[in-house]
């Protein structure tokens, strides 16, 4: 199974902040991303995702 964390950044993606980790779905929503961890959990983000990486299970979100 591959779960993910969430990092957001709001000016320099060098300084992020992890907003949410075992993320295992997301539904993006105009401006808003909708986040559901493991157990059932929501986490809505507002942003959009900047990038995605499958080996580190890391998803960016740009505020």
């Amino acid at each position: 199974m591959c779960l993910s964390t969430v990092f957001q950044y709001q000016d320099d993606p060098a300084n992020v902040e992890e907003v949410c980790s075992n993320i295992s779905s997301f539904e993006v929503t105009g401006d808003s991303i909708t986040f559901v961890d493991l157990l059932g959990e929501e986490y809505v983000v507002e942003g959009s995702i900047t990038s995605v990486d499958f080996v580190k299970s890391r998803i960016y979100v740009a505020a």
